[in-house]
């Protein structure tokens, strides 16, 4: 009997202390703690899993990697006149496609995702996560022109990378997707008679848009590049010929006049937009959602390797669910070697050789700025999430 009344009272005694608990938990206030962040936690080496070779690699969803933060990373930074979204992702983050992850929102300021110059970036922990975060009390942020002065606009938001990097391929197209080309107006005849015309020349141009802009490049279209996984023409290689000017719209043929002249302009010739004026740089870096295995289709200036800073093409576009901001691995072409001991060859592995962020995508094509490069990159090379193995 004394055994069963121990037991008893040992029952109802948790029970009590269990239903305590419960009523604290329902009555306490929820609160959201901001408090200075802790040292940042050392490098992960943790990776994206793998996709199944089962399914279809655009389709598939991929897991998100820890957030890890950089052992060096700044517990307070001040947002420097050139600074990028790319440069200051990579300064907090071991991986900086994790940025909006970190990056705290607050809903109670106009543009929330842009970033000043002058901006203070703090590093604090929020419900227990590590976030950056901006200063809420910033000194106003003004641009001075001589006496005046006056608040920053939009375009004074850091862009998300170097745009002298991609000017020249914005304003000078040396690719033209294939869809872009199909539907592009055309140079139909100049004045007299003429097959070529310089600068200063008048040209008549078919299949202009009724609302298109009246600057637009002039484009030779050569090579044409196709996909190494289907043989699909992606698009052309074009050689910048000037640029053009539309002056009187007409259904059939409108008038334009010929700019600037980088060589002699010929009947035939393509137009395709300038794209600086319209390009928006404020995307931010991020990887991509689905499972991207592709490859390196061209490189700008036609060369056959491209370092830090120039621009490639990949043969994946927004068919694979890619766009703007989009973070990619480049990795070398696996290489077959001969076996000094053994009879056969080995098949070296991948290794990754630098990073890439995606600024333009057509439908089966995109462009992108190699923003690391520890040795060149070539044609054929294989993009890929970040963190994920190449085939």
């Amino acid at each position: 009997m004394s055994q069963y009344t121990g037991t008893l009272a040992r029952t109802l005694l948790v029970a009590g202390v269990a239903t305590s608990l419960v009523a604290c938990a329902a009555t306490a206030p929820q609160t959201t703690r901001v408090e200075p962040a802790p040292a940042p936690a050392p490098l992960s080496q943790s990776a994206l899993p793998s996709p199944s070779p089962a399914a279809p690699l655009e389709a598939a969803p991929v897991q998100p990697a820890p957030v890890a933060f950089r052992a060096s990373a700044p517990l307070q930074y001040v947002v420097q006149p050139g600074d990028t979204l790319w440069g200051i992702a990579s300064r907090f983050l071991a991986q900086p496609w994790q940025w909006p992850e970190v990056w705290f929102v607050n809903e109670q300021v106009a543009n929330p995702h842009l970033i000043y110059p002058g901006d203070v970036l703090m590093l604090r922990v929020i419900n227990g996560r590590q976030q950056i975060v901006r200063d809420a009390t910033p000194a106003l942020r003004v641009l001075r022109l001589g006496p005046q002065v006056r608040e920053s606009a939009l375009d004074d938001a850091i862009p998300a990378i170097p745009l002298e990097a991609i000017q020249d391929f914005l304003r000078n197209p040396r690719m033209v997707g294939a869809d872009e080309l199909a539907r592009a107006p055309y140079i139909v005849a100049f004045a007299d008679d003429q097959l070529i015309a310089g600068s200063g020349s008048p040209a008549f141009v078919k299949n202009l848009p009724a609302e298109g802009d009246y600057r637009w490049a002039v484009v030779r279209p050569d090579r044409a590049i196709t996909d190494p996984d289907t043989d699909d023409i992606l698009g052309y290689a074009a050689t910048p010929v000037g640029g053009l000017e539309v002056r009187e719209m007409d259904p059939v043929a409108s008038l334009g006049r010929l700019t600037r002249s980088d060589m002699e302009a010929r009947v035939g010739d393509r137009l395709v937009p300038i794209n600086d004026a319209l390009f928006e740089a404020r995307f931010v870096p991020r990887a991509p959602d689905n499972v991207i295995d592709g490859q390196v289709v061209w490189i700008a200036e036609e060369r056959l390797q491209a370092i830090q800073y120039q621009v490639v093409a990949i043969n994946r576009g927004q068919a694979a669910g890619l766009a703007p901001g989009h973070l990619l691995t480049v990795k070398q072409r696996s290489r077959v070697v001969n076996d000094p001991h053994a009879r056969g060859t080995v098949t070296l592995p991948p290794q990754p050789v630098g990073m890439v962020m995606l600024f333009r995508t057509d439908a089966r094509l995109s462009f992108g700025l190699v923003l690391e490069a520890t040795r060149p990159i070539g044609i054929l090379d294989a993009v890929v999430n970040p963190g994920a193995v190449a085939r």
